[in-house]
């Protein structure tokens, strides 16, 4: 069955090495066969403030077979 973990993460230097560690454990904790992977630019408020770039990374994937 295919399923889709999404990483959402800021859009600087900083926040990529972040998400790569995030989707680096993510990886390292689950048994799983990547399919697809998609990412686009958006925009998310943070408490009332201005609007921030973000980077949105959706991974799908199926769980191997154990």
């Amino acid at each position: 069955m295919l399923q889709v973990h999404t990483f959402i993460g800021k859009s600087s230097l900083e926040g990529l090495h972040q998400m790569d560690s995030f989707i680096n454990e993510w990886l390292s904790k689950n048994d799983v066969d990547i399919k697809q992977v998609s990412q686009c630019f958006g925009q998310e408020r943070h408490h009332g403030q201005n609007l921030e770039p973000v980077l949105i990374t959706c991974v799908w994937y199926e769980k191997k077979p154990e």
